[in-house]
Parts: structure tokens; sequence; C-alpha cells
């Protein structure tokens, strides 16, 4: 036997009889010790007709350094006899059936495979554009009969922060039509009781306010009204440093035809200091506007659709840079809400500071005053070359790389127990 002891908010969670149901929940709740739970139990339920569990996390990396090792630490904990396949992603027990590990970044491993339930975490870190398709291929593997117990049914569990804000799980759960179907309950970071002293402050403290409400009490929120970089102030945001000849500075880049952004920093003492700006003509022109200003080694954090645009025919943008810069760039852009709130948060922790002096910085700082949302929720976009989005992607792509969106570590003493 398996005994579950859960919070309040897991206990009703748990009691759900929708076909998918959802737990939206601050940080720090026990989003995962509740998808746990879910699963252990319908172990224990189903285990004997032979069923298939499917467990999705937003990345490999996450299933192998969160959801994996407590996972198995469970099976052993309940003496269930077990063989993990690493390289298949799998887990066969003896009496509880199998369960398969997958990851939502890698959709086209959502394949070949028949599921009983499935198990969904953080659901909405996914870009818009995956979500949708992510979520109709979960469903499509969701199929399994249980051979002598037909009348059971196949369900989802999804566990997630409102991390898109009205996005797809609002949708989805929040308006849904079907209320039986879509199930969902809200829960917030308080409700946890046993979490580390000032872990909710810490949360009040690092995020905007909208943010807070999401990230703290599981609520869906408008993310997406208002200025886009409502935490920039130009007084409060002002700062400026000295640079000197040994230091290393940083250039967040923005590509376009016939104005290419470059915003340059020095990064001192954990603050990230805003120098000049410079617009370039094209790619070529980038390296000696910057030794005209300095000639200090430089390193660049460009757009990363750099690497398919180009200057000329044979030759992209970052491989004319990288010529003369160490680039340092991932295979794509982070999502735009991700470095949004990455920028956000530097610019209320003071984490980032801009010369507001420098008359090149002027029109970096206008377009942190004035981009706005359209009605889409999305950040302006403007035509032509050098415009206010210009301006705030470059300096968005160098942020988000220095100051990486780390969420405070809690813990969860919610317990699965053996009974």
């Amino acid at each position: 036997m398996i005994e579950i002891k859960a919070l309040p908010k897991q206990d009703d969670f748990l009691s759900l009889s929708g076909v998918h149901n959802l737990l939206v929940s601050g940080y720090g709740f026990g989003k995962t010790e509740t998808k746990l739970m879910a699963l252990f139990l319908d172990m224990q339920m189903y285990g004997r007709y032979n069923p298939v569990f499917a467990v999705y996390d937003p990345t490999y990396d996450l299933l192998d350094l969160n959801t994996l090792p407590r996972l198995l630490e469970r099976l052993d904990q309940f003496g269930i006899s077990y063989k993990h396949n690493g390289s298949k992603k799998t887990i066969q027990t003896e009496k509880h059936g199998k369960i398969i590990l997958r990851s939502m970044d890698t959709p086209n491993r959502i394949v070949a495979y028949e599921s009983f339930r499935a198990y969904v975490d953080e659901l909405e870190t996914l870009r818009p554009k995956q979500v949708e398709d992510v979520w109709k291929k979960i469903l499509g593997r969701n199929r399994q009969v249980l051979h002598g117990c037909e009348s059971a049914q196949n369900r989802t569990y999804t566990f997630t922060t409102p991390d898109a804000g009205f996005g797809f799980t609002y949708k989805k759960w929040g308006q849904a039509k079907n209320k039986d179907r879509y199930q969902f309950i809200q829960a917030s970071t308080r409700d946890n009781p046993h979490l580390p002293d000032g872990y909710i402050q810490t949360l009040e403290e690092d995020y905007p306010e909208a943010f807070a409400q999401a990230f703290i009490d599981g609520k869906w929120t408008n993310l997406k009204s208002g200025t886009v970089y409502s935490e920039f102030d130009r007084k409060k945001c002002h700062g400026k440093i000295e640079v000197n000849e040994s230091d290393k500075l940083l250039i967040g880049q923005d590509f376009n035809v016939g104005g290419c952004v470059s915003v340059v920093a020095k990064l001192h003492n954990g603050i990230l200091y805003i120098l000049k700006t410079m617009v370039s003509k094209n790619t070529f022109d980038i390296y000696d506007n910057y030794t005209k200003l300095y000639s200090n080694k430089a390193v660049v954090y460009p757009d990363a659709s750099g690497k398919n645009g180009s200057s000329n025919a044979t030759e992209t943008d970052i491989d004319i840079l990288r010529k003369d810069f160490r680039i340092v760039v991932d295979d794509a852009n982070p999502r735009i809400s991700q470095r949004v709130l990455s920028l956000n948060i530097a610019l209320k922790k003071g984490l980032v500071k801009i010369d507001t002096e420098e008359p090149s910085n002027t029109k970096l700082i206008e377009a942190l005053e004035q981009q706005a949302y359209t009605d889409a929720g999305k950040p302006e976009k403007f035509n032509g070359s050098a415009t206010i989005d210009d301006y705030n992607d470059a300096i968005g792509y160098l942020n988000f790389k220095i100051n990486v969106i780390r969420r405070p570590a809690a813990n969860i003493s919610s317990v699965i127990q053996t009974g």
C-alpha cells in the first residue's frame, strides 16, 4: 500500500474527477511532488493491468535532474522492483506497469506508444506555437485500454505555473465550456507551510507586481499590459562606470538591413553597465565602429537568427563577427516573454544600469520607455531599421545571458509514504 500525506490543495487536486485535470500554482507549492503523488496512486490502483504511464517534462535536463531521481528514489523506498532503461527513457516495474519519460521540446519522440495516463509538468513554459502541437500529440498517445479493466478512464494531469498569463491553460481550462472534462485547482505558494523563511518575500521583491501574482498566487493575470519594460526608470536605472584598457567589454547585438544596433556594456560586481549604443550600416561595419570607441577585447551576444540571415551571399552575420569577436549564442533566441521578464527583473533589482547622460544611449532610453504591447499581447514591432524594438532586442539578448532567471530553491515536505 502507498499512503499519501498531502497538503489540502494537493488533496483537492488528487480528488478531481475530470478527464483533463490541471494544477496551476505558484513557485514552491509542490507541483512536481503532486505529479508523483498522482502517478503512484494510479500505479497502485491499476498496476495489475499492465498500464503505461507517460511522464512529460519541458526538457530532458529537467527529467534527468528533477523528476527521474525523485521517481527512482520513491520506487526504491516502496520496494517496487523495476528496470530503468536510460537510453530509451523507460522504467519497467514488476507489478505496477511501465513508465515512459518524454521531453516536450522534442515532440518528434512523442510517437510509437500508447499511454493510459499522462502527467505533464510546466506546460506553460513551452513556446506558444509549440504548446498546442505538443498537447495534441500527448492526447493522441493517451488512448491505452486496460485489458481486464476496460471501464478505466484515460486521463491527463497537468502541472504548471501560469508563465504565459492568459495563455494556453487559461483558454483550455479557465474558459472551458465543458467544466466536467476540464477541471482545475489553483494553488498559491502561500499554501505550502513548509517553505523556508523569506522565500515568498524574495519572490515579491524580485518580480514585477503582475508576475508576482502569477508566480506566487498561481493566478492567470495580464502579464502584457502597458509598457513592455515597466521597471525602467531613467533616474533609478542611471549608472556610469570608467573603462580601463584591460576591461573586457560585452556587446548585445541586433541585426537589421541598414541599421544594426549594438549595445556596449561592462560587467562589474554583478552589475551590467550600459556604456554606449552604436548603429552600424551593416554587419561588416560593426567592428570598425566599435574600434573607433574602444581598443578593448569584446564578447558579442547576438540575435540567434543571425546564423541564418546574412550580409552577403556566403557568410552569415554571426560568421562575419566571429572573425573579430568572441561570440556567445544559442541555437535559438529565448522566448520573447522570458527575455522581457529577465530584463524587467534586472532593472528592478539594479542589475542593469544605463549611462543616461551618454548621448548615444538616448534612443535606447526612449525605446525602453516607449515600447508597448499590441492588442495581440506582443511587444510592438516597427518597420525600418534601428527602430524602438531593435534597441530593446539588443539589450535584451545581452541581459538574458548575463542575468539568468533562477527560481529561489524551496524545500517541499509533502510526502508519499509506504503504508
